[in-house]
């Protein structure tokens, strides 16, 4: 073999140098997108060192490559089959065509990330894929608010393209067709694919969780990109199963925990399944009513010295108030199905769509209208915004209000998701007022959501001298419809048998928040003639409104619920998650961590800012609350994936 076909048989064809430009300008971009998140988002990286940014860019690096890998693996393949057609100009120009459109969706995938974050200080995930349920209001949004970035982003776009098709295709030295050479490189290209795509040679996958080496989480996204964890979830219908205890030692767990001293469990192949009792006596026929305000946050009492929620401070001086409250997830639709089917959030952030929704559930409308109630599910978006509608019905609802239920000439719209909230609520009244009862009303508020527009400048309260204004006045806006609604209902005759809950779907995420703050929600139980007023420190989460309406009703029905009633102070908890990260509270104590470690412990009670990691200092309580926490994530899981929540006894 002479140096010439030596040279032949080692030098990279034509397509492969092709490829290799593709991935450099891939990797550029994906760094430049980072370095865009970290100036955007530089507030929170204040406390962290140079050295600890450095190594978030650094093992970003491996990340980036498994994305990048991840996008075009198939498209390189492609580009590098063995044979000479490949290196047809027409078939190149095809391959880089349809390379270019995947990579327009992952560049818009990074920059709806960077302003997702603010509101989800999370990277992007599954619940991209629930977007088409949302598109209109979506678009409307980006229109209203994010327009010089749209632009921005345009020009990018553009940008790019010339790039991709001036540069990329083009290569200067001339190649002899050798077979040897093609196969060797087609390999040693699927090689690279394979090990980029799983992070190298370490016994597992790149997965998430490698992203994160403290209790600066914020530095775990930094190193992570959303093509990576959104591509990471397009397996999703095939739901994990977790063993991390013995499964007998994961159920007595979770019903160590859940189980209330008037409750009997029914059945060892449905460990949840449990039976009210409440002896003899009248039981309390009374009307149940369940605001879910949107995007409450947990300190809503304390905002701009107690001016944006007055009326809502006005009640909780009258109700039950939990100080000590959590969202499941940070999405609205993971708050309906805690609220209405204490489903908490661990496989899917949306069961319509999936295979749990053809499952037998156990949700509140059902359970009551197998006792009497009517239900009814009020919402002033369009029908299938979010898909409530769907799942109204699947959660036991008679009937549903939409925006298109509302005379459009005499209600005003908000532009962007529906029907302003004083609307809603006074229709709200007047369904209340007419319908047969008992009965379960349930309210889905709007108003307080991005692009939060008001009604008219009379709602203006906070300028742009005082921080989030904007949402500060829908909220301002939302508590005061709100306080039109109980000035209506204290003289309807419905309003002195009912139970009013009022909670929110989640917190709002445009203030700088850590982990508690994002899972941190109101919830007042109120109905001065019923309920005992105070203020309550018990760890509950969403899970628990379902099992609480049973008790506060003394309803005898077998039930399913992931939770607990609120009426018991005794070994409460609460779970929320994001992503991979978990959140576990127990009595003052919230334990962070993930699938494979924990992050952080912090006393919440006397540190809410998550100043002071006591993880080594308190290594039995990290290791008591794991366990729990554990078992809830191992059976929860299990019982949604397997349909073994509730069995309908005939």
């Amino acid at each position: 073999m002479n140096k010439s076909q030596f040279i032949d048989y080692i030098r990279p064809h034509k397509n492969f140098v092709i490829s290799l430009k593709a991935i450099i300008i891939l990797f550029l971009i994906f760094n430049f997108f980072r370095i865009l998140f970290f100036i955007y988002h530089f507030n929170l990286f204040n406390s962290a060192s140079g050295n600890e940014i450095f190594k978030s860019f650094l093992i970003g690096i491996r990340f980036d490559f498994s994305a990048i890998m991840m996008l075009s693996g198939l498209f390189l393949i492609l580009l590098n089959l063995p044979g000479k057609f490949k290196f047809s100009n027409y078939y190149i120009l095809f391959v880089l065509s349809l390379y270019f459109i995947f990579i327009v969706i992952g560049l818009l995938i990074f920059a709806g990330d960077i302003y997702y974050y603010d509101f989800a200080k999370r990277r992007l995930s599954y619940e991209i894929f629930n977007l088409f349920k949302t598109i209109p209001e979506l678009i409307t949004i980006i229109i209203k608010t994010y327009l010089f970035a749209l632009i921005g982003f345009v020009i990018l776009i553009l940008l790019f393209g010339y790039i991709w098709y001036k540069y990329v295709p083009r290569t200067k030295f001339k190649y002899r067709y050798n077979v040897l050479n093609d196969i060797l490189y087609f390999i040693i290209l699927v090689g690279l694919i394979f090990i980029l795509i799983r992070g190298g040679f370490q016994l597992k996958p790149l997965r998430e969780s490698y992203a994160f080496r403290g209790d600066n989480l914020a530095l775990g996204h930094l190193t992570l990109n959303p093509v990576f964890t959104v591509i990471r979830t397009l397996n999703r219908g095939d739901i994990q199963d977790y063993k991390f205890l013995n499964d007998n030692e994961s159920k007595k767990t979770v019903r160590e925990l859940i189980k209330d001293k008037n409750e009997e469990f029914k059945n060892d192949e449905y460990p949840l399944m449990r039976a009210k009792y409440y002896g003899l006596g009248e039981k309390k026929r009374m009307n149940v009513v369940i605001f879910v305000m949107e995007s409450w946050p947990g300190d809503i009492l304390e905002l701009e010295n107690g001016t944006a929620a007055i009326n809502f401070n006005k009640l909780v001086s009258k109700g039950k108030y939990y100080k000590l409250f959590f969202s499941s997830g940070q999405r609205t639709i993971q708050g309906i199905q805690a609220i209405i089917g204490s489903i908490p959030n661990v496989v899917y952030d949306d069961i319509l769509g999936s295979p749990i929704e053809q499952h037998s559930l156990r949700q509140l409308g059902s359970i009551l209208k197998e006792v009497g109630y009517q239900t009814i599910f009020i919402h002033g978006a369009r029908a299938g915004s979010m898909g409530f509608e769907a799942y109204s019905k699947l959660a036991g609802f008679d009937k549903y209000i939409s925006k298109e239920d509302f005379d459009l000439s005499k209600v005003q719209d908000d532009g962007t998701w529906g029907v302003f909230d004083h609307y809603v609520f006074e229709r709200a009244n007047q369904e209340f007022e007419k319908i047969n009862k008992p009965f379960l009303g349930f309210i889905m508020s709007l108003s307080s959501h991005a692009p939060y527009n008001l009604p008219s400048k009379e709602f203006e309260y906070y300028d742009s001298t005082v921080a989030n204004f904007k949402f500060l006045n829908s909220l301002r806006y939302s508590d005061w419809s709100l306080g039109e609604f109980f000035k209506q209902a204290e003289k309807m005759d419905y309003f002195n048998n009912t139970i009013f809950i009022i909670t929110a779907d989640h917190a709002e995420g445009t203030r700088e928040k850590n982990i508690f703050e994002l899972f941190h929600i109101p919830c007042l139980i109120y109905s001065p003639a019923h309920i005992f007023q105070g203020v309550d420190s018990s760890v509950h989460s969403q899970v628990d409104i379902l099992p609480t309406v049973l008790d506060i009703l003394q309803v005898e029905a077998v039930h399913s619920s992931f939770g607990k009633s609120m009426l018991s102070d005794e070994n409460t908890f609460a779970f929320f998650s994001t992503g991979n990260l978990f959140g576990w509270v127990r009595d003052k104590w919230l334990l962070v961590g993930d699938y494979e470690k924990n992050i952080g412990l912090y006393d919440i009670i006397n540190d809410k800012d998550l100043y002071v990691n006591r993880l080594d200092d308190n290594i039995n309580v990290g290791s008591i609350m794991r366990k729990e926490v554990m078992a809830y994530i191992q059976t929860a899981v299990q019982l949604l994936k397997y349909n073994k929540v509730y069995k309908i006894v005939k």
